[in-house]
């Protein structure tokens, strides 16, 4: 048993390999098999040997489009404007949570965006012109404090909207804080997933200023998540 044990060293798993249901271990006794300890099965039956990179290929295949399909769908008729790499996407919808911050997750790409979205808002309400005695420029510095404008500040509540109405919430991966049967109809803020949806659209902000730089990103704020099709004004306006 000892020398089974000794033989079997976890890979070092590529960027490709990366969100599987399984975790994938070479042999030093046969390199040409794998063990594939597979999510859901049994203690008895949890290990199992057989080759799986077709098998594992197309699953990751699928999920990159599935995915990609996500983003189109969030972006509308500016996808192509907006388009990044397969691999910066998965990051982006990948929370801390899924399996315990192992793969490449989107907190930082979220703490990025966060920061750059609260820039926009404030740019986009203090451009409105103002006669008042505290106008600056001819612009509306008050509106800044304003109650509206702070709802989007420091509230997390649109942001989410967005996430549900363009329903991207089922393709995040990542891992409830309780068990419910029903994570998409539990309620969001007790499962996770008000964080984790919420989240994901800050980071989408982020990977867009960090693969097309900040021009992009400002544009992204105003034309996907605040005048998208499920951007924040259409879903205040319909909901």
């Amino acid at each position: 048993m000892n020398l089974f044990r000794s033989s079997i060293r976890p890979s070092v798993i590529p960027r490709s390999y990366l969100y599987s249901s399984f975790l994938v271990c070479r042999t030093q006794i046969n390199p040409q098999r794998t063990i594939v300890y597979m999510d859901g099965l049994t203690k008895d039956d949890r290990i199992t040997i057989a080759p799986v990179r077709t098998e594992y290929a197309a699953r990751l295949d699928q999920t990159y489009t599935e995915v990609e399909d996500a983003w189109r769908r969030l972006t509308g008729e500016h996808a192509a404007a907006f388009e990044l790499p397969r691999e910066l996407l998965l990051q982006v919808f990948t929370h801390k949570s899924f399996r315990h911050g192992i793969f490449p997750y989107n907190e930082r790409l979220a703490f990025y965006g966060r920061k750059l979205f609260t820039l926009q808002i404030a740019l986009l309400v203090s451009a409105a012109p103002s006669e008042s005695l505290t106008a600056i420029a001819g612009k509306d510095i008050d509106a800044v404090t304003a109650p509206t404008a702070d709802h989007l500040l420091h509230s997390r509540n649109p942001i989410f909207n967005v996430a549900k109405a363009s329903q991207i919430l089922p393709l995040i991966k990542w891992k409830s804080a309780k068990n419910f049967e029903d994570v998409l109809t539990a309620p969001p803020r007790k499962s996770g997933l008000f964080e984790a949806g919420s989240q994901t659209i800050f980071a989408s902000i982020g990977a867009v200023a960090m693969h097309h730089g900040g021009a992009k990103a400002e544009q992204f704020v105003r034309r996907v998540v605040m005048g998208g099709p499920y951007g924040i004004l259409k879903v205040s306006v319909t909901s």
